[in-house]
């Protein structure tokens, strides 16, 4: 008895340290008495709510009820430890039981309302924490199904280049075979014909797609291997035109051909005029000018891109456009 009425002592003067002490001592002297612990458990209880030691004021207050189940300061004391610890469920239980007993509490009405708004709010709280957690699974589904249907567009994408990639290809080859595919002719006037040896009416055929009857012994003589005609020169005009002169020709003057480039056409006047300066041609200074006039006029003319493009179109057609 001693033990227990110093913690009170120590209880009433707020230092619940040293009374949590005595009312553990104060177990230990007759545990068997269970009249006697469940007041010290009760009262240890308290003790451990005021040092904020919630759950082991709920754990006396549950032994204490045990010992004896009409306590109700201990049902009071662990009701309030429910609410720190947010076990509001429990604490509205355990409100109610000790607003029905004979215990009076000014304070327990209260207490028990503002149990009921904490319940109130969690629940609430716990509705929007799951409506949140639904909201963002949509979220990441309907991500992962948007990146899914890019990655099969992608996809598909690439397919299609593959496809068409496979098509122009396929195109080269058959242009390269048969160049006249393209005008509706069949491979006998392509590379495939000259490898078969097939005509434009097909191989050994007559003109009309008939085979040749055979002759009574007498066989046509080989045809005669003419000369070979010469090849048309780069800068020939048009077929029936008439271009300038090749004296006029500045290509020719000039000793290039029509792909020549500026620096290449710059490098031959250079050379031709130092070549037919009349100063170094102090033998014949008449022929010397001319042709030095001529090796100007040729590069004052191929020099300019429109006066250079002109007279290629009239070196091709035989008039100027």
């Amino acid at each position: 008895m001693r033990r227990h009425d110093n913690g009170n002592k120590y209880y009433r003067h707020e230092k619940y340290e040293e009374a949590y002490r005595e009312y553990t001592s104060a177990l230990h002297l007759d545990p068997l008495n269970n009249a006697y612990c469940a007041v010290v458990y009760a009262n240890r209880a308290a003790a451990a709510l005021a040092l904020q030691r919630y759950e082991s004021a709920i754990k006396d207050c549950t032994e204490s009820l045990r010992r004896r189940p009409n306590m109700s300061k201990a049902q009071y004391r662990r009701a309030r430890a429910y609410v720190q610890v947010k076990q509001y469920q429990k604490a509205i239980d355990d409100f109610e039981i000790v607003q029905k007993s004979e215990l009076g509490c000014p304070d327990i009405g209260r207490e028990l309302r503002e149990a009921k708004l904490l319940l109130q709010k969690e629940q609430r709280k716990k509705e929007a924490d799951r409506t949140a957690a639904r909201l963002a699974e949509q979220r990441r589904r309907h991500r992962e199904q948007r990146e899914r249907e890019k990655k099969e567009a992608q996809q598909k994408r690439q397919k299609e280049q593959q496809r068409r990639q496979q098509q122009k290809q396929q195109k080269q080859r058959t242009k390269a075979e048969n160049p006249y595919a393209k005008y509706g002719y069949g491979p006998r006037y392509g590379a495939r014909a000259k490898a078969t040896g097939a005509g434009r009416y097909g191989a050994k055929s007559s003109a009309y797609g008939r085979q040749k009857p055979e002759s009574n012994g007498w066989q046509a003589p080989p045809k005669q291997a003419g000369p070979k005609k010469a090849a048309p020169q780069a800068d020939a005009p048009h077929r029936g035109m008439r271009g300038p002169r090749e004296s006029d020709n500045y290509y020719q003057v000039l000793g290039i051909t029509r792909a020549a480039t500026k620096v290449q056409i710059k490098k031959a006047y250079h050379k031709l005029a130092l070549k037919f300066h009349p100063d170094k041609n102090a033998g014949s200074p008449r022929t010397a000018a001319d042709k030095f006039k001529l090796v100007n006029e040729a590069y004052s003319c191929l020099s300019d891109a429109a006066a250079k493009k002109k007279y290629d179109y009239k070196l091709r057609y035989g008039f100027e456009f």
